[in-house]
C-alpha cells in the first residue's frame, strides 16, 4: 500500500493523519470486539480526511465501498468473524457483510499485525492510479515480404505504471 504518515496535507494546508493508533491486549491476537472498534476508528479517520466535500457520501456506500487487508491468520481470523458473523451474544453485529476482505501473504517486515483499510467507493477517487509510462507501439513487422500472404505477424508493446494518490482513501491501523 502507498504512503501512510500524520502530516499529509489537505488541498486548504490542514495537516492530516492516515494512521489510526490501537490498543490490542495482544497486538498479534485481536478479539472480535478489538477488531470492531479499530475498524469503526478507521472509518470515522477515512471520513474526517475525505476530500469529497462537496458531495453527499451516504453511509451505507462506505460500508460498502470498504476493502481491508490484513496480513496475518490471527488478524483474518478475527475480522472474518467480524465480517460474518450475525451476533456476538445480545449485541447484533453491524459489520456483517459491510467489507470486502483481503489477505497479503507477503507482508513486509513490522506490518505483519497492521491493517490497512481501503474506502473504495463507487466512482470515488483511489489510493492508486495507472499511468501511462509509453504508450502502445508497435514491436515487429514482416517487411521481407518473405512470407508473402494476408497475414503479417506483428506485436504491439506499452509500459503501464501504478502511483500512490489520493492517501485520504486509506488509512493503516497500528495496533500497540
Amino acid at each position: 500500500m502507498g504512503d501512510f504518515d500524520d502530516a499529509h496535507q489537505h488541498p486548504d494546508g490542514t495537516l492530516a493523519s492516515n494512521l489510526v493508533n490501537v490498543i490490542r491486549a495482544d497486538p498479534a491476537t485481536p478479539d472480535v470486539i478489538e477488531v470492531r472498534e479499530e475498524l469503526s476508528a478507521a472509518v470515522d479517520r477515512l471520513m474526517a480526511n475525505s476530500i469529497l466535500r462537496d458531495e453527499l457520501v451516504r453511509s451505507d456506500e462506505v460500508r460498502k465501498g470498504l476493502v481491508v487487508f490484513v496480513r496475518s491468520q490471527k488478524v483474518w481470523s478475527a475480522y472474518e468473524k467480524l465480517r460474518t458473523e450475525k451476533s456476538f451474544g445480545a449485541d447484533p453485529n453491524l459489520w456483517q457483510n459491510a467489507f470486502e476482505l483481503v489477505r497479503d501473504f507477503k507482508p513486509k517486515v513490522g506490518t505483519e499485525n497492521t491493517v490497512d483499510v481501503v474506502l473504495a467507493t463507487p466512482n470515488g477517487p483511489r489510493p492508486a492510479i495507472f499511468v501511462v509510462s509509453r504508450e502502445p507501439q508497435g514491436l515487429k513487422f514482416d517487411q521481407s515480404k518473405e512470407f508473402a500472404s494476408r497475414y503479417i505477424p506483428f506485436g504491439m508493446d506499452a509500459m503501464y505504471g501504478v502511483t500512490p494518490a489520493f492517501w485520504q482513501t486509506a488509512v493503516r491501523v497500528l495496533p500497540t
